[in-house]
C-alpha cells in the first residue's frame, strides 16, 4: 500500500496486554473468531526460558528447578492459557508444548532428547497424547497445558461472574 509517495507496510499482529492476536493477511482466511492468537511468537519469552533450563540442570538442585519452573515458565504459560487453547493454531500448541517439555526434562535432569525422540526435536512439536509428555508431567507432578487452559477458564468465568453476576445466575 502506499500513501502519497511513502510506502505504508501492513502488519497482522497486535499485542494488547501482553497477548499476540494475528489477523488473517489479505490473501489468507480467517478462523471463526476472525483472529488466532500466538502463543510462542518471536516477542515471546518461552524459547529463552526452555533453553536457560536446560542450561541450569546440572547446577541448580532439582527441586529448586521444579520450584522455579512452576513460577516461571508455567506462569509465563498460564496467562491467558484458556484464551490460548481456543484460538491458537494446533502448530502453535504443538511447538510451546515441545518448549514445556524442554523445562519438564531439565527438571529431571535429562536432555530433552532423552525424553521425546529426536524427531519430536527435530519438528519441535509434541502432541497432546504423547505418552512420554503425559507420563513426564504425571512423575513432576507438573499440569499439561490442557490442565493449565482448564483451570484458567475456570479462574476466568470465577472473575468474570464478579464482575457481571447476571449473566451466571
Amino acid at each position: 500500500m502506499k500513501l502519497g509517495d511513502t510506502p505504508i507496510e501492513r502488519t497482522f499482529e497486535c499485542w494488547q496486554l501482553g497477548i499476540c492476536q494475528r489477523f488473517p493477511a489479505d490473501d489468507s482466511e480467517s478462523n471463526k473468531y476472525g483472529y488466532e492468537l500466538v502463543w510462542q511468537s518471536k516477542n515471546s519469552c518461552l524459547e529463552r526460558l526452555s533453553t536457560r533450563f536446560q542450561e541450569k540442570k546440572h547446577t541448580w538442585e532439582p527441586d529448586f528447578l521444579r520450584v522455579t519452573a512452576m513460577a516461571y515458565m508455567i506462569g509465563q504459560i498460564n496467562y491467558a492459557s484458556s484464551l490460548y487453547w481456543c484460538r491458537a493454531t494446533v502448530e502453535n500448541k504443538e511447538h510451546v508444548r515441545f518448549l514445556y517439555c524442554k523445562v519438564l526434562a531439565a527438571c529431571m535432569g535429562l536432555e530433552t532428547s532423552e525424553l521425546l525422540s529426536l524427531s519430536q526435536c527435530k519438528i519441535q512439536r509434541v502432541k497432546e497424547k504423547n505418552p512420554r509428555y503425559i507420563r513426564a508431567c504425571e512423575y513432576m507432578n507438573m499440569p499439561t497445558l490442557k490442565d493449565l487452559a482448564i483451570k484458567n477458564a475456570r479462574n476466568l468465568v470465577r472473575q468474570w461472574g464478579i464482575y457481571d453476576p447476571l449473566r451466571f445466575t
